[in-house]
């Protein structure tokens, strides 16, 4: 009998309860049971707050988990909501069915609007019924897509910074303060446009491009700060730099930096982007080949900057060029390739072999090309006449190369020559000349894409006396 009026009063106090909870307060959770639900996962690409120029088209996804209790057929859609619906479509199938606890992805094709500032589009699932559910605790929130549209101009193809370097809207300045573009002088700073500018390895092959001369002082420089543009992935910066020919006592340091600009038009911090420590440059006859990925900065809007400085403190004669500064899109603009070899082995008459006055011999390099031209037939092996106490042995003055070698092989070469008459130890230095008459030769730090001048030889000795060369 006492527990039959214990069971009245226990039902008694919780409706008691439950009547005195504040209005939209219920016990338990609204999501149990609830046939269609979903959670968002991760915004696969385009994170909220994505810069776009105006008008520029994009992927939007995002990666949601059916954490209802009902299956969502692939006749299920993702329909446009409420915002801004940029240009897409009414609604996007889903690609498969997805059973509860499963994820999907789902991507929208949309266009950014033609006006500058903040947009956002919420979107939506519907089911078979065509009923609307979303996420959240009652399943009724939408998954959005929110972008920044800049008033940055939109670049449909490769931007030349050299053609635009006299534009009013490039800010030039040096050590000295502000700088004035256009006007040469022997003492810095200087920033000039070249149309065929010279390097340091006697190259005037890049097409136009400019001279930057920092003011003669410790720690001079000249930069070039250009207007804002939002980049996109795959988006190049490619350029060949080096030494002006006659400029034998430069020694600088080349920065490519930016600012990321917000939409209200303000830059951030100056930051360095290729490379750390800044590429150090002197005169030594080579020249460097800069082709650099910007895709980490896709989606921003970005003022790029061109910079020179002095580096050994001293900056009388430092006359430094950006060749053909520019940047590539969609693989428009091939940057120019370079010559460079690569000593592999001696593979016939190694160092200090000894021969009889007079006899004729073959001599036999393994060179590989890790350049990025391909040295084709047209491309010669030359004497170097020009490098103190080279000896022909009676070889000739040039020779065609054998075969096509692509970047990466190897290839063998030969001269016939002849021992001298008089007994001693003889060198003959030897280059390449490529199909523009432009000499190359090896590379003495590896395999970096430097252009130089350093020869491979031939080094014998002659049987009997005499004096050595």
């Amino acid at each position: 009998m006492k527990i039959q009026l214990k069971l009245p009063a226990i039902f008694l106090l919780l409706a008691l309860m439950v009547s005195i909870l504040p209005p939209g307060v219920t016990v338990g959770y609204a999501a149990d049971g609830v046939c269609d639900q979903a959670e968002l996962i991760a915004h696969v690409s385009v994170p909220d707050g994505t810069n776009f120029a105006p008008g520029t088209v994009f992927k939007k996804t995002w990666s949601l988990k059916n954490i209802g209790t009902c299956t969502w057929a692939a006749t299920y859609l993702a329909v446009f909501d409420t915002g801004e619906k940029m240009n897409a479509p009414a609604s996007v199938s889903l690609p498969a069915a997805v059973a509860p606890g499963q994820t999907v992805d789902i991507g929208v094709d949309l266009t950014a609007p033609g006006t500058a500032g903040t947009h956002i589009g919420n979107w939506k699932l519907k089911n078979v019924s065509g009923t609307l559910f979303g996420t959240g605790t009652a399943a009724d929130k939408p998954f959005s897509v929110n972008i920044v549209v800049t008033s940055a101009p939109v670049v449909t193809g490769d931007y030349d910074f050299t053609a635009h370097a006299a534009d009013a809207d490039v800010k030039w300045s040096s050590g000295a303060g502000p700088l004035t573009f256009g006007t040469d002088a022997t003492v810095g700073p200087v920033a000039l446009k070249l149309d065929k500018p010279k390097f340091e390895d006697g190259k005037d092959t890049y097409g136009s491009g400019l001279l930057f001369v920092p003011n003669n002082a410790a720690k001079g420089f000249v930069q070039a700060i250009y207007p804002a543009f939002v980049v996109q992935s795959g988006d190049r910066f490619q350029s060949q730099i080096g030494c002006q020919d006659g400029a034998t006592t430069c020694y600088v340091a080349f920065r490519l930096q930016y600012q990321i600009v917000d939409p209200n038009g303000v830059a951030s911090e100056v930051k360095t982007f290729w490379k750390e420590p800044p590429f150090r440059e002197r005169y030594e006859g080579r020249t460097y080949l800069v082709n650099l990925n910007l895709s980490s900065l896709a989606g921003k809007n970005i003022k790029f900057i061109l910079s020179v400085s002095d580096y050994d403190g001293a900056a009388a004669g430092d006359r430094a060029l950006w060749g053909g500064p520019r940047i590539t899109r969609s693989g428009g603009g091939v940057p120019p390739c370079t010559d460079i070899a690569k000593f592999k082995s001696d593979l016939e008459v190694t160092d200090g072999k000894t021969f009889a006055p007079g006899q004729t011999f073959t001599k036999k390099w393994q060179l590989q090309n890790i350049g990025t031209c391909t040295w084709t037939t047209a491309y010669q092996l030359v004497f170097d006449s020009a490098a103190t106490g080279s000896n022909r042995m009676g070889g000739p003055e040039t020779a065609l190369m054998p075969i096509s070698v692509s970047p990466g092989q190897t290839v063998e070469i030969s001269v016939n020559l002849t021992a001298p008459t008089t007994g001693g130890t003889y060198i003959g230095y030897w280059k390449f000349k490529n199909d523009k008459g432009v000499s190359f030769a090896l590379a003495p730090f590896g395999n970096k894409l430097l252009g130089n001048q350093k020869s491979f030889w031939v080094r014998i000795n002659v049987a009997g006396t005499g004096t050595v060369p």
